[in-house]
């Protein structure tokens, strides 16, 4: 059973790599490293989702059991190695996944992966610095096929894309999709930032007519357009904390999808709620970047504050008086790793003009909406502003509450004083919203990729 202390004073030594490897659920021993050693050949461990929907559109994505549960297997396997590099021994942490969650995802189209790559464990930061510019950057991105974007500076240019290069990983095989992975958590599923329109799945620009799969309890759900089944979290994910996807929050409930729900109307405060009780209320590690970096979870110390917006970089990550360097999760955008740090604090500037503060432009919940002015002053929304969480809003009118409904569907919020009334959801899901089966949708519809869609002719 792995030990969810983070260890302080992380750095690069072996004995430091092993220390984060042993707060991964690993189906392996640290004594199974070897290079004959594959997803394929490691020892599984059984997972079990009691329950599952008997419905001819929803498969079991492992064996169904005559009990309705379905089984599949995990595999997971986090281990350490020293080897010389020239006339200096470095630290390698080597990753083998096979992608499958240790909780009941959301939908029935997940499958297995083949994740293996090694990677320089914790390499001091001044290595990989880089420094972001305020200024336009064009990009050709081939995703499926080539197209020309422009961010608005250079930090949105490597944060939004869904595909990320990084220095000094050797991939052990050829999955295509492992270079969608910004981190692996300690259960051994991928996290990400985008999808395909370089936009966030959580909370929306809108950029592009690009339909993804609704996002389930566990903040997670499948690679858009790929057959390839990969499952991963958009968020630091609650079911992380097993006491949290047990017995006593998710049992009995829907794990299908964050529509009418409490996750879908404030779904931060939902995320969070993974992290209120038990040894995961403080500070711990959740996952590994794909740099090699620890991934902390979304409190900064064991009283549960949250990481301080002018500390943390637009890579999301950290660098600590120590010298030290982290990625940490956060309430905004990209909530997780989102590239390669450390870099500047984009979100201080300086008092030169030409370098004032600026933003990534990923979503409609970035850092901006945290962040404080050089005078101090909040950039939180005021009373009847238009906002998309509660979080955005100044404390004396602190609910983000519908404005205007269409179809049942909320399209508009603006911060307000008082709480909302109880929000009473549709029996039947109308077109458009997300699903599991089609008994959700209203009648004359189908559930369709996790979608009602109306039948046509």
């Amino acid at each position: 059973m792995p030990s969810i202390t983070p260890p302080d004073g992380l750095g690069n030594t072996l004995d430091d790599c092993i220390k984060v490897a042993d707060q991964f659920r690993n189906t392996c021993t640290q004594f199974d490293i070897d290079s004959k050693h594959t997803v394929t050949n490691m020892t599984p461990e059984e997972v079990t989702c009691k329950n599952w929907p008997v419905d001819e559109e929803y498969g079991c994505i492992g064996d169904l059991q005559g009990d309705n549960s379905c089984v599949w297997e995990r595999k997971l396997c986090v281990t350490c190695y020293t080897k010389n590099q020239g006339n200096t021994e470095i630290t390698m942490i080597r990753v083998q996944t096979n992608n499958m969650p240790d909780h009941c995802p959301g939908n029935p189209l997940v499958q297995p992966q083949d994740f293996d790559y090694e990677v320089e464990f914790n390499r001091p930061p001044d290595i990989t610095r880089v420094t972001f510019e305020n200024q336009v950057v064009t990009k050709d991105i081939l995703r499926p096929v080539q197209e020309t974007r422009t961010y608005n500076n250079e930090a949105s240019a490597e944060v939004c894309p869904l595909n990320h290069k990084y220095t000094g990983i050797q991939e052990m095989n050829d999955n295509s999709e492992s270079k969608r992975v910004l981190a692996i958590a300690i259960n051994g599923v991928a996290f990400q930032n985008a999808n395909q329109k370089d936009d966030d799945p959580v909370f929306p620009l809108g950029s592009g007519l690009v339909e993804d799969q609704p996002l389930d309890l566990c903040m997670g759900h499948n690679q858009r357009n790929s057959d390839s089944g990969m499952y991963h979290y958009h968020f630091f994910s609650p079911c992380l904390n097993k006491e949290f996807h047990g017995l006593d929050r998710l049992d009995g409930m829907d794990v299908g999808t964050c529509v009418y729900h409490e996750c879908e109307t404030d779904t931060i405060k939902w995320a969070l709620s993974g992290f209120q009780d038990g040894e995961y209320s403080g500070k711990s590690i959740i996952g590994l970047s794909k740099d090699g970096r620890p991934l902390y979870g979304p409190y900064k110390n064991d009283n549960n504050e949250l990481w301080d917006w002018d500390k943390v970089d637009a890579c999301n990550g950290v660098l600590d008086e120590d010298g030290s360097y982290f990625y940490v999760s956060t309430q905004w955008h990209p909530y997780i790793s989102g590239c390669q740090g450390p870099t500047n604090l984009i979100q201080l500037g300086t008092d030169n003009d030409s370098r004032m503060p600026f933003y990534t432009n990923c979503s409609t919940n970035g850092l901006e909406e945290y962040a404080k002015d050089h005078n101090g002053v909040s950039h939180c929304k005021a009373n009847g502003l238009s906002c998309v969480a509660n979080q955005h809003c100044c404390s004396e009118n602190p609910y983000c509450n519908p404005l205007e409904t269409n179809d049942e569907t909320i399209i508009k919020k603006e911060c307000m004083k008082t709480e909302p009334d109880d929000i009473v959801f549709p029996t039947r899901r109308p077109d458009g919203a997300g699903c599991r089966i089609s008994a959700e949708c209203e009648v004359g519809s189908t559930c369709n990729n996790m979608f009602c869609r109306k039948q046509r002719g």
